[in-house]
């Protein structure tokens, strides 16, 4: 889960941002400036998923998030789920500052919050499978 963690943050990132950009465009008939939504979900990636997941994951008994140096097996389940919650709530706040400034400014805020809710929702679902399948193997409830 650690390097595709690095992966996503590398390269991932300007796909997700795309993608979302593009559902937003098709879905919402809105004009987006994709590279204000990839430089969102740079930031919102980095801090939803390098700090905030690991606090809550820690808070309800998984010691390792990243399953860096979690034993084959042990990795907690529950916790990666309440990770992946809070982060994505981190997400979702962090940003909407950026569809705000991607969205040309005669739309009405709640277009935005329709966009950033939808976009981040679906790539969230896609993303958290993504690490799901990973960490499952090893993983335990």
């Amino acid at each position: 889960m650690m390097w595709f963690g690095l992966l996503h943050l590398a390269i991932g990132n300007v796909i997700v941002g795309i993608l979302e950009s593009v559902l937003v465009k098709t879905v919402q008939k809105l004009n987006v400036a994709i590279w204000k939504i990839v430089l969102g979900n740079y930031v919102s990636m980095f801090f939803g998923l390098y700090v905030v997941a690991p606090i809550f994951a820690i808070e309800v008994g998984n010691r390792n998030f990243w399953d860096g140096a979690t034993s084959f097996g042990d990795y907690q389940l529950r916790g990666f789920f309440v990770g992946m919650f809070f982060a994505y709530l981190s997400t979702l706040a962090i940003e909407y500052p950026f569809f705000r400034w991607a969205i040309p400014s005669k739309e009405k805020d709640l277009k935005v919050v329709k966009a950033t809710l939808l976009s981040n929702s679906v790539s969230y679902i896609i993303m958290t499978g993504i690490y799901f399948l990973i960490v499952l193997p090893g993983s335990k409830w």
